[in-house]
C-alpha cells in the first residue's frame, strides 16, 4: 500500500471522507474501516484517531455529501456570458450528480439486505435519514437536510439564471431556481422519480420551455 503524504488534520479528515463516499455507496454500512484506510494510504490506526468510531465516520461522510458547498462552488464556474438554454444546462449537470451522489448514498445505508440484519444494519439505522422537509432545526444541530443550505443551493441557481438574458424568464429568479432544483431532484429520485426524464439535454429542454417567457 502506499503511504499517503502528511496532511494537516483538517485536510486528512477531508480526505478519508472524500475516500469514503464511493465505498459507502458500493457497499453500504458494511464497508469496513480497513477498506477505508486502504483507500486513503493510512493505517486504520490513524483512520480513528480522526474519527474515534465508524460510525462517526459514516455520518461526517452523510453530513458532508449534503454540504452544498462544492456544489455551489460549481455552479459560480459557469460562465454568465453564455445563453440562457447553455446555463441552464449545466445548471442541470451540477444539481444531477448532487442528486444522485447523495440519493446514491441513502440508498445504500438502508436497502434491504437479506440475511445481513447485523451490527452494520443496527448501525445504519442510527444514521441520519433521508431529508425531512418538516423538520425544525432552529434549536439544534443542522443535520440533513438544512434548510438554510437548501436556501444557499437555490440563490446560487438563481444567480446563475438571471445573469445576461435571464430577463427572458417568466418567473423572477428565485422562483425559477426553486423550480429547478425541485424538478431535478424530483425527476432523479431513485423511487420518485422517471428514468424517462433523466436525460439532461430533455430535462434541460423542458425545464426551458417552462420557464421562458412566451415572446411570440
Amino acid at each position: 500500500m502506499t503511504r499517503a503524504r502528511p496532511l494537516p488534520p483538517s485536510a486528512r479528515r477531508d480526505a478519508i471522507i472524500a475516500a469514503t463516499m464511493p465505498l459507502l455507496a458500493e457497499s453500504g454500512p458494511e464497508v469496513s474501516t480497513r477498506q477505508i484506510a486502504t483507500a486513503c494510504g493510512i493505517a486504520e490506526g490513524t483512520l480513528f484517531r480522526v474519527f474515534p468510531t465508524k460510525h462517526d465516520l459514516l455520518e461526517a461522510t452523510l453530513r458532508a455529501s449534503l454540504d452544498p458547498s462544492a456544489d455551489i462552488a460549481r455552479l459560480r464556474t459557469i460562465d454568465q456570458t453564455l445563453p440562457l438554454d447553455a446555463r441552464l444546462r449545466q445548471v442541470v449537470d451540477v444539481l444531477a450528480a448532487r442528486s444522485r451522489r447523495v440519493s446514491g448514498l441513502f440508498a445504500a445505508l438502508h436497502r434491504p439486505r437479506p440475511g445481513r440484519e447485523t451490527a452494520a444494519g443496527e448501525a445504519a439505522r442510527d444514521l441520519p435519514g433521508p431529508p425531512d422537509p418538516h423538520a425544525d432545526h432552529r434549536h439544534h444541530h443542522p443535520g440533513p437536510p438544512d434548510l438554510h443550505d437548501r436556501q444557499l443551493l437555490t440563490a446560487a441557481v438563481a444567480d446563475v439564471l438571471a445573469a445576461g438574458d435571464g430577463a427572458d424568464l417568466d418567473p423572477d429568479p428565485a422562483t425559477a431556481a426553486a423550480f429547478v432544483r425541485s424538478v431535478v431532484t424530483a425527476t432523479l429520485h431513485p423511487i420518485l422519480g422517471d428514468a424517462l426524464l433523466a436525460d439532461p439535454d430533455l430535462l434541460t429542454h423542458l425545464l426551458l420551455k417552462a420557464l421562458q417567457k412566451d415572446l411570440t
